[in-house]
């Protein structure tokens, strides 16, 4: 009888890991690395299973490696965030009286605010329009409205693409936005 029987453990097999690469189109790598792992690692949107993830700026590309089910999550993801950047092309008119204060056209690049500046030394009103597309097709305006260190922010329920509209900007008259998108 043996005095020492050796002990066999076997180990649990690892998952293949594969390596891939992954051109985008529309966003840096390098951002879309910075929107998946975020601030907190708690709030990650990196998937469990993904090792490595490189990133080149200069190609355009991702290199992953991971798993299976990690890289079929990613390709996921950059399809979610490698979209085609939306341009507005917004329409602002002040009527007040029914005189036209202001009959401004602008294009807003990736949904981004629109500023103008109305009056002038101390009459001067800033006014900032920033847009929020729905899924549904309808959008809606943050108004922010900055007179001697006064500021006031109003919501303005949401329309459809083209469709424009009105409400009344207190002493400044009427303010008609209308946004659509532009190609």
């Amino acid at each position: 009888m043996p005095l020492f029987v050796p002990a066999v453990v076997q180990a649990e097999p690892q998952p293949k890991r594969t390596l891939t690469k992954y051109a985008l189109s529309y966003i840096l790598p390098s951002e879309f690395k910075k929107l998946i792992d975020g601030s907190d690692p708690k709030k990650t949107l990196r998937p469990p299973g993904l090792d490595n993830l490189i990133v080149s700026d200069i190609d355009r590309c991702i290199i992953a490696q991971g798993t299976a089910e990690a890289l079929t999550e990613l390709k996921a993801l950059i399809r979610l965030l490698d979209v085609k950047p939306v341009t507005l092309k917004l329409t602002v008119k002040l009527v007040k009286s029914g005189e036209t204060i202001l009959d401004l056209n602008t294009t807003s690049p990736n949904k981004q605010k629109a500023t103008f500046t109305l009056g002038e030394g101390e009459a001067a009103q800033g006014i900032t329009i920033t847009p929020h597309i729905h899924g549904d097709g309808k959008i809606s305006f943050l108004v922010t409205r900055n007179q001697a260190l006064e500021i006031k922010t109003m919501t303005l329920g949401a329309v459809t693409l083209g469709e424009p509209l009105t409400i009344t900007f207190g002493e400044l008259g009427e303010l008609t936005i209308t946004a659509t998108l532009r190609p």
